[in-house]
């Protein structure tokens, strides 16, 4: 039963393609990951700066894909010679594999340990997009990074269990569905772990993860924290024109609390 449960929670959440998409100029890399391998693409920017060196591990969102990565946030710091990787997890892309919540606390790790050893001369900014916020806050949790910036971060737990986008299943059993969200996932959990500086990004009217429960993670957040909120905006939403300037802004004091 346990087994059945959680492969409902992984088609309740995720939506892994692997169709072929152009990947324009970035770069394949292939992580090493139980006996197969994880696909992350890379983009580099600002690379004439030659030093200091900066990777941004990119985590995207349920229905994302590496290939479609652009190079946010590092675009915003030009005094630093930025990568970015973006992982495609297990299932999705050319990455190995099955998608399953099961297995996204190892990928994180397996991930970090070859970041750690191809560039040890980096500093990590971790990086997340609504589910992706998920691996950026367990490693974070766990690892000694420069920051980490999140976008639209679910609870995933009490998101499923308690919304009512989830009252059609009957006899409560969303709520064991949510018991089978792997314990090292639990944003809240490891959002009160983290020490490092942290930039959340939340979109005013999300209806896919509703400000209160977003609410409930940055509340947690035991680190230096900040928060811009995109007006009006649903959850895929970015940051408008009319808008930006002020985002970079607070982009620049993100930036100083890890490098002051």
């Amino acid at each position: 039963m346990k087994n059945i449960l959680a492969r409902l929670a992984d088609r309740l959440v995720l939506r892994p393609t692997t169709n072929p998409i152009n990947p324009e100029d970035r770069q394949r890399i292939l992580i090493p990951f139980n006996g197969g391998h994880l696909e992350a693409w890379s983009n580099e920017v600002h690379q004439e700066i030659g030093s200091p060196k900066l990777i941004a591990l990119k985590f995207p969102g349920t229905a994302g894909r590496a290939e479609r990565a652009g190079p946010h946030p590092c675009e915003l710091w030009p005094e630093f010679a930025s990568k970015i990787w973006t992982i495609n997890p297990a299932g999705y892309g050319g990455s190995d594999g099955h998608a399953t919540l099961q297995t996204m606390p190892a990928q994180g790790d397996a991930v970090f340990k070859f970041v750690r050893q191809e560039l040890p001369d980096h500093r990590i900014l971790l990086v997340g997009n609504s589910l992706g916020c998920l691996s950026a806050l367990y490693l974070a949790a766990r690892h000694k990074v420069v920051g980490v910036f999140v976008r639209n971060p679910p609870p995933l737990r009490p998101l499923i269990a308690e919304r009512r986008k989830y009252n059609w299943w009957n006899f409560g059993m969303a709520r064991f569905v949510a018991e089978q969200i792997p314990p090292e996932l639990d944003a809240i959990t490891n959002a009160a772990r983290c020490e490092c500086p942290a930039f959340f990004l939340r979109s005013e009217k999300d209806t896919v993860v509703p400000e209160p429960f977003q609410r409930r993670i940055l509340d947690a957040y035991n680190g230096p924290k900040q928060e811009f909120v995109i007006p009006e905006a649903e959850h895929d939403d970015f940051v408008t024109e009319e808008d930006f300037e002020r985002y970079r802004a607070e982009m620049a004091k993100f930036k100083e609390k890890w490098t002051g």
